[in-house]
């Protein structure tokens, strides 16, 4: 199946990905307050219609102006291009994780997810289930919250 547009394995889809990143970077940038494309386009000496190609893929900026982009908004340019390094504490919670046995990174996962996402943990595989592991995954099942009647006037 071929990568859908967008995705980093389309072949432009790392220059949409890259608009992306930096047109999210200018409207984060200042203290939140954001730029518009035509201060950016001021401060790198270029004109508001190449600021906004550049956010919409259709065009890159050449290696200094990248670097000069990550200056103005306060990033790097490995953020901009998406090559985020994980934080020492991401990375060492990430090793923690690896470090489980393979049932018990399925549970962690399904915790979390259900935690983030609020949906419903899966059910329990049937092998093996510990009574401790069943009584741990009815007690995380998320709980509807109960119908209140309303009051009619009287």
């Amino acid at each position: 199946m071929p990568p859908s547009v967008g995705s980093p394995e389309a072949p432009d889809g790392w220059r949409l990905q890259l608009g992306r990143n930096l047109a999210a970077a200018r409207q984060a940038a200042r203290d939140g307050q954001g730029f518009t494309q035509l201060e950016v386009a001021e401060r790198m000496g270029v004109n508001d219609a190449t600021v906004s190609a550049w956010e919409k893929g259709r065009g890159i900026p050449d290696a200094l102006r990248l670097r000069g982009l990550a200056r103005l908004y306060g990033t790097s340019t490995e953020s901009l291009l998406g090559d985020q390094p994980l934080s020492p504490d991401a990375l060492h919670v990430a090793q923690l994780f690896e470090s489980l046995p393979t049932r018990e990174q399925a549970t962690l996962r399904a915790i979390i997810e259900a935690f983030v996402v609020g949906r419903d943990l899966p059910a329990p595989p049937q092998d093996n289930v510990s009574e401790e592991d069943a009584t741990a995954r009815r007690l995380l099942r998320p709980v509807a919250a109960p119908s209140i009647a309303k009051k009619g006037k009287r």
